[in-house]
């Protein structure tokens, strides 16, 4: 065996046994709304809370309407706004996730507002991503080996 091959087999033996999880997580973004106010709750996977972030409520048009921190629930609870379209942008170190609603006025004076969510983040399978990216390791592999072979 050359000593290129066996000191590659020993880097991704050292590599292999020595390999933690990632530990990566999502902020992800919710809100729930009353007759009277708006709750925001921001997690990241595993529902660990995002104590500290900042929340920004701004009009579809940019006009910022309220801002806040959460909490150490990650809740951040604010008087509802008049009905229409609004952002909510939450930021907690380098993470950040965004909401676009619609506040629709209630149906009855009785009734609760109706609150339509417009936008949101798409977010890919945690299985498809692994599978997507082991499959392009894979083939890059392959065609490295290819091609190595062919100038050889």
């Amino acid at each position: 065996m050359r000593p290129t091959r066996l000191l590659v087999l020993a880097a991704l033996a050292v590599v292999g046994a020595t390999a933690s999880p990632a530990d990566a997580h999502d902020l992800k973004l919710e809100l729930k709304v009353s007759a009277t106010e708006v709750t925001f709750v921001a997690a990241y996977d595993g529902d660990e809370p995002a104590e500290g972030g900042k929340v920004t409520l701004s009009t579809a048009e940019g006009v910022e309407v309220a801002k806040g921190v959460l909490n150490d629930k990650g809740v951040w609870v604010t008087p509802l706004p008049p009905p229409g379209k609004y952002v909510v942008v939450v930021r907690d170190g380098s993470h950040r996730d965004r909401k676009e609603f619609t506040i629709n006025p209630p149906a009855s004076a009785t009734a609760e507002p109706v609150v339509e969510v417009t936008y949101e983040r798409w977010r890919i399978d945690k299985t498809l991503g692994l599978s997507v990216g082991l499959g392009v390791l894979l083939g890059g592999t392959v065609l490295y080996v290819v091609l190595r072979r062919r100038r050889s």
